[in-house]
């Protein structure tokens, strides 16, 4: 079994409650893109209720998920990695 990953862009996160802009990648995408972007628009999360109860909830959801990694975490920002096998 081979492993082959990118490097980590180093302007990943949050930045004055915006994310950095996508680059022109096929596993780029982001709910801050122009929505006109359809290769990397996706329309953000919608919850109900409070927003630390429901970013706990995503939280454990993401934690659940064959073959994904929490690399950064705190109290607003979430960032995962998906892997394929």
């Amino acid at each position: 079994m081979f492993k082959f990953s990118g490097k980590r862009p180093a302007n990943l996160g949050a930045k004055n409650g915006k994310l950095a802009p996508v680059v022109n990648k096929p596993n780029n995408v982001s709910s801050q893109a122009d929505v006109n972007d359809r290769a990397h628009y996706v329309a953000p999360l919608k919850f109900t209720g409070d927003a630390a109860a429901a970013f706990q909830k995503l939280l454990k959801l993401v934690q659940a998920q064959p073959r994904a990694s929490v690399v950064t975490q705190d109290s607003q920002y979430l960032h995962a990695e998906f892997s394929t096998p």
